[in-house]
């Protein structure tokens, strides 16, 4: 990975999408970050767990919220199947 380079911004789909709900409000945000806790925990209940001494608190945008905090940070310990599951339910919910 390119220095600078977020985990998340080699995958388009998911680095638009949090750009984007980086501007909603919070109602928005839980509802989005509850989808994608949701898949993560259908594909291993205990990544978060698992990876959780790694988590680093920085001054993003998501750090402010614990939840998203755990969200993401689970997100970037994630297998390819379980990244695949969350851009594809991403793009559904984009087409609705």
């Amino acid at each position: 990975m390119k220095k600078g380079l977020r985990w998340y911004d080699t995958y388009p789909v998911l680095k638009d999408a949090l750009e984007k709900i980086k501007h909603e409000k919070k109602e928005n945000q839980v509802q989005f970050f509850s989808q994608i806790n949701n898949i993560i925990m259908e594909y291993d209940e205990n990544l978060t767990e698992k990876h959780i001494e790694k988590f680093h608190f920085k001054r993003r945008w998501y750090d402010k919220n614990p939840y998203s905090w755990l969200v993401i940070n689970s997100l970037a310990w994630a297998e390819k199947p379980l990244l695949e599951a969350v851009i594809s339910s991403l793009k559904q919910s984009h087409k609705k």
